[in-house]
């Protein structure tokens, strides 16, 4: 014993080396790691199941208190559901809990109480309704209510349905009897269900079943405890009634209970377009479409009789084409948190010529009853066919050329006038059918009220038809100040001008087919130097450091494109219109040198100006070519007025401005 603690005592004193210390420290580390990472998924996993429980407490904290309401009501054949509002009389008051999906509330009143206003009842509502279709017979309610919640772990929802059931307005009519049975099922079109109603009570243990409302189609029937739902059934809940064969002396059922049968249906497809990669209707465009699918009690529901659960969100996609290749189609993941909605991808192999069409169709799967060799609903039996279509339209009569510009007679497009003039005598019969073209602009950001009044063709001095081609008109165009960036818009019409009828655009057509709408920029100049090292400038600034020497004598820069104003031949019109302001650097002021010579490029002659050596710049500037309209109809051309006079370098960002520096 002695040695044993002579030995203990030696140990002790010596300690534990470097390597041990290591060893240990990373021993720990390892046991601490493990640790931490279970206990943070354990935080995780309790804070998600907590916000579940809690959102369950909060709606049964709901539901009772408007069962508290309910429950003692005598008028069974008053309490209602509309409008979002659950109504509850109550003698000389009436209780109103009305739900507001804008701001997620449930709100409480009373009329005929002392309560005077709203009261809130709950925050986070989602979803609230209630079903009092079989209140009156059998004082049964149910109450489909849904909250969320954010929490650490993201928003975090829960929905379910409660049954609250009046004390006084029951109708069993003898406490010594009840129905036990399940009362609340969710089937599809042919789809049948058998119920095992237990009576309690009596010995007699025949019941009677009744459909009390809610269905649409005759062959939706019960044969004894089966009810049998009809293939074309469109209504969302279909409300049964069981009642004891036994009656009592007065010939009323022992007991009875109210059960709802809830439509499993797919409704609808809609198909719209998300966006487009490329140009419309030309090759190797790529049109991005969503489909939303919609229906009644999609989800599957944690009860046995849903075991046999078939997802009902299945989309199959076809595509047919008119007068042009078909496309490829790629299909694209759906988003897990959205299964109502599905993607595509349409991609053309060619361009689509004129008036040829292209027909996406989505098809929902479920009421087919069998796609891909397996059933796509629980019967396996087709209750219809459901499906939305997208086409991408190119029979148009319009065909874009050139963008918009002031001054310039380019055609921004042609219209097919012979063409649509044969639709409309094949529509309308024979007549003197006119295109009338009109045209607005605003400044961009005025809003609605900033749009100046529609100009036709006549107003500005063209007559019906004028081509095929559909001109912004240059006096037009000139209505718009150089400086302001404008929307622009052009409208076209068929008009027959015998009955003074506008025949054309029909309801159905596309609004970019007699709609060109588009953005006017307000106007710059580009120009060009060999001397001062650019191929294509607006301005020069300062730090660009160019230098040229103080006896320069020469083109310092020429026009290389005029922006927003003229056509693609006529653009040299306006080159006479460019101005030149040459200043110099003295101290940290600017002094006006000279106006240099206008009429195009800029020339400059610094040693016939006997300014020098230093800094300098050009500042550049035009008259602006402009149309008033005068209250009379006229029109007033107004050039070379000082008025009108386009500072380009009042636009900011640099435009305008060219900065050199003169040396000896």
């Amino acid at each position: 014993m002695k040695r044993l603690m002579k030995g203990w005592k030696k140990l002790g004193n010596r300690g534990l080396t470097l390597v041990e210390l290591i060893c240990a420290i990373a021993i720990l580390s390892l046991v601490g790691t493990t640790v931490g990472g279970i206990l943070i998924v354990s935080a995780q996993s309790y804070d998600n199941g907590m916000n579940e429980v809690e959102l369950q407490q909060e709606a049964q904290m709901v539901v009772n208190q408007i069962n508290d309401l309910i429950i003692d009501t005598t008028a069974t054949e008053s309490v209602s559901f509309a409008d979002n509002t659950l109504v509850i009389p109550e003698g000389t008051k009436t209780h109103k809990v009305k739900y507001d999906a804008a701001t997620k509330q449930l709100l409480y009143s009373c009329e005929g109480g002392a309560l005077s206003g709203e009261e809130l009842m709950a925050n986070g509502i989602t979803a609230f309704s209630a079903d009092t279709a079989s209140f009156k017979d059998s004082g049964n309610l149910y109450l489909d209510i849904g909250l969320e919640r954010e929490s650490a772990g993201g928003l975090k929802t829960f929905n379910a349905t409660f049954q609250i059931t009046a004390r006084n307005g029951v109708v069993d009519t003898t406490p010594s009897a009840s129905i036990d049975v399940i009362d609340d099922v969710v089937l599809e079109p042919n789809q049948s269900y058998t119920f095992n109603p237990d009576v309690v009570g009596i010995s007699n243990k025949a019941v009677e079943w009744d459909i009390v409302g809610g269905n649409t189609d005759s062959t939706t029937h019960m044969l004894g405890n089966t009810i049998y739902i009809g293939s074309a059934e469109e209504g969302s809940i279909v409300h049964l009634l069981v009642k004891t064969a036994t009656k009592d002396a007065e010939g009323n059922a022992m007991a009875m209970r109210a059960v709802r049968v809830r439509i499993r249906r797919v409704n609808t497809v809609t198909v719209k377009k998300l966006s487009v990669t490329g140009t419309e209707y030309k090759k190797d465009a790529e049109y991005l479409l969503q489909a939303d699918l919609s229906g009644t009690y999609l989800d599957k529901e944690p009860r046995e009789w849903d075991d046999d659960y078939v997802n009902p969100y299945g989309i199959t996609w076809t595509v047919e084409a008119n007068g042009t290749a078909i496309p490829g189609m790629t299909a694209v993941a759906w988003d897990p948190l959205n299964p109502a909605k599905a993607f595509i991808k349409v991609k053309l192999n060619e361009d689509m010529p004129r008036n040829s069409f292209i027909t996406i169709k989505a098809v929902a799967t479920h009421p087919m009853g069998t796609f891909a060799s397996s059933n796509s609903n629980k019967t396996g039996i087709s209750y219809g066919n459901v499906f939305g279509e997208y086409k991408i339209d190119n029979t148009r009569y319009f065909t874009p050329e050139h963008g918009l510009a002031r001054g310039s007679d380019d055609p921004i497009g042609s219209f097919a006038i012979d063409d649509l003039k044969s639709l409309l005598i094949s529509k309308f019969g024979n007549g003197n059918y006119q295109l009338v073209r009109s045209y607005r602009y605003r400044e961009t950001g005025s809003g609605d009220t900033g749009w100046c009044r529609w100009f036709t063709d006549q107003d500005l001095g063209f007559g019906f038809d004028a081509g095929t081609s559909v001109n912004m008109r240059p006096k037009f165009g000139y209505m718009m100040r150089y400086g302001i960036v404008y929307d622009m818009q052009v409208k076209m019409c068929m008009v027959n001008q015998d009955t003074g009828a506008v025949v054309w655009p029909f309801v159905d057509t596309p609004e970019d087919q007699y709609l060109i709408q588009g953005t006017m920029d307000r106007v710059c100049i580009s120009f060009t130097s060999t001397d001062l090292g650019f191929a294509e400038e607006l301005g020069l600034p300062a730090d660009k450091n160019a230098k040229i020497s103080k006896y320069y004598n020469g083109t310092l820069f020429s026009v290389k494109d005029i922006y927003s104003l003229g056509g693609t031949t006529n653009k040299g019109n306006f080159r006479n219109d460019i101005q030149y302001i040459l200043e110099k650097k003295e101290g940290s002021d600017w002094k006006f040198v000279r106006n240099l010579q206008s009429g195009g490029d800029c020339k400059l002659e610094l040693a016939n100006y006997g300014t020098g050596a230093g800094e300098y710049r050009i500042k550049i500037w035009m008259y602006e070519r402009h149309v008033k309209y005068n209250d009379d109809g006229s029109m007033t051309e107004i050039s070379n007025n000082e008025s009108y006079k386009y500072e380009i370098w009042k636009n900011g960002g640099g435009e305008g401005y060219f900065y050199f520096t003169a040396t000896d």
